[in-house]
């Protein structure tokens, strides 16, 4: 047991966040020992603080006893981000307001456990919405999306989450609150809870879309080099997304056993134009990881490649029988694989190889920390040293 904990621990998180607010249950321990990466840690409780202040509270004390603390959005992380390790869990979900929204400036300030899929439904209204948009929207928080720097399926046009954040508020490992702008805002998006706790966040918006459409384009095995030049001529021609999908993840999604582009359209000139059919498109997309899974490929990877490379990685994961789906037109896929498969390893290799990056949206989390960059390494420690010199925040994930 790490030192500082003691018999009136429980008593003194109830004195700062309120009675039914903190858990030592097992049940509470139990749910909250992993994450979608089902990664298996272990908790020591789980607190749900509901301010900063609170948050600031919990960290002195946290710091003064050398305790780690692993923050928490809607744990649908798929790299061990906030898996803990018989550590204290602070689940923000309770921070969920938003806060303000200006038409005029086309910018909102939020809480950190506002969910993606709330925020865009009430964005609506006002014909405005946040593009990033991952397959997780209906779950995910936009703290943990920063965390991450999340991308989504329309990540062609409207790139990631540091693109769209003005402002941050956080506080560090040393408990003081920072009110961030400008380049460092960088400090934070990516850092899977590394460098801060992220509070609330100044998001700029876009206008929701008048008019869209989509085409589906498909491909054998032997046509892969004609979909890659389909992908770069579509990228010179302004869509809004570009997703793959390869025959082996389209056959056992029901599809043809074919390699198919979705390409969506910000105007009228795709084949598909009614709304109802363009969700029942996109709906299908979505849900092709479920359908994965079920078959046993529980395992879902991300590298990001560049594009004159990736012939070369959607050869080999046809000749490996490997189903794989995601983001083509930024360079990201994800090929999925069964527990413990030996091609995981060698996957990383061979994006190593190609120039790749090991990951271009899930983040390293517990994971992938054998095979960091060696200067996303050195960025990292250096940015703890400065936000989170004791790492008592998130210890033990990306380094």
């Amino acid at each position: 047991m790490e030192k500082g904990w003691n018999l009136n621990l429980i008593n003194w998180f109830e004195r700062i966040v309120g009675k039914g607010n903190v858990s030592e249950e097992e049940i509470d321990k139990l749910v909250y020992s992993t994450d979608a990466s089902q990664i298996k840690g272990e908790t020591r409780l789980v607190v749900w603080p509901k301010n900063a202040e609170e948050i600031h509270k919990i960290v002195l004390f946290a710091k003064r006893n050398k305790t780690n603390l692993v923050i928490r959005g809607a744990g649908t992380g798929l790299v061990g981000g906030c898996v803990p390790k018989n550590e204290v869990i602070m689940d923000l979900s309770k921070l969920n307001k938003i806060l303000n929204t200006s038409e005029y400036e086309r910018s909102v300030i939020v809480q950190a456990g506002v969910v993606l899929n709330n925020l865009n439904l009430r964005l609506k209204k006002l014909k405005l919405f946040f593009p990033v948009i991952p397959s997780s929207h209906k779950a995910c928080t936009i703290g943990g999306m920063i965390a991450t720097n999340a991308v989504g399926i329309r990540a062609i046009k409207y790139g990631r989450v540091e693109d769209w954040v003005k402002a941050l508020e956080i506080i560090d490992g040393t408990g003081r609150l920072r009110r961030i702008k400008g380049e460092e805002i960088k400090d934070f998006c990516g850092k899977e809870g590394t460098t801060g706790i992220i509070l609330r966040a100044k998001l700029k918006l876009n206008d929701l879309p008048e008019k869209r459409s989509l085409d589906i384009f498909k491909f054998e095995d032997e046509e892969l080099e004609e979909l890659i030049e389909k992908v770069r001529e579509l990228k010179d021609e302004g869509v809004s997304a570009i997703e793959f999908i390869n025959a082996g993840a389209a056959k056992i999604a029901g599809l043809e056993e074919l390699n198919h582009l979705i390409i969506e359209y910000e105007d009228f000139r795709g084949e598909f134009k009614e709304e109802n059919e363009i969700e029942k498109i996109w709906k299908m997309r979505e849900g092709i990881l479920t359908k994965i899974n079920s078959k046993e490929y529980s395992v879902s990877e991300d590298p990001k490649l560049p594009l004159d490379k990736l012939i070369d990685f959607l050869y080999w994961l046809k000749n490996n029988n490997i189903p794989a789906f995601g983001h083509i037109g930024v360079g990201i896929i994800h090929p999925h694989f069964k527990r413990n498969s030996e091609k995981i390893e060698e996957m990383f290799e061979i994006v190593k190889k190609l120039n790749g990056e090991i990951s271009g949206e899930h983040g390293i989390g517990l994971l992938k920390k054998k095979h960091v960059n060696p200067e996303v390494l050195k960025e990292i420690k250096e940015l703890k040293e400065k936000y989170n010199p004791d790492n008592i925040i998130n210890g033990g994930k990306i380094c």
